[in-house]
């Protein structure tokens, strides 16, 4: 067995990620990202599994068109291809 096999996942990943739903309208997305440290959050279906990462950087220029926060959502920010 080498290192990384007796590794586990939960030992080395951090457990205060932040996850955002990708339902969450960007209006909710600017609202939670202020009371966060992180800059980059995983974005999640309704099962929990990974459909994307969104960072701050994916909805700076949409956060200041009003007309969106209510129509884009995290899932049409996020990155899908990695």
């Amino acid at each position: 067995m080498t290192v990384l096999e007796s590794i586990r996942v939960g030992d080395i990943m951090n457990p205060e990620i932040e996850v955002i739903p990708e339902a969450m309208p960007l209006r909710g997305i600017l609202r939670f990202i202020p009371a966060s440290r992180h800059t980059t959050f995983p974005v999640v279906d309704p099962a929990g599994k990974l459909s994307g990462i969104v960072s701050l950087q994916d909805f700076r220029e949409a956060a200041y068109e009003d007309a969106l926060q209510d129509l884009v959502i995290a899932k049409d920010l996020a990155t899908t291809k990695w």
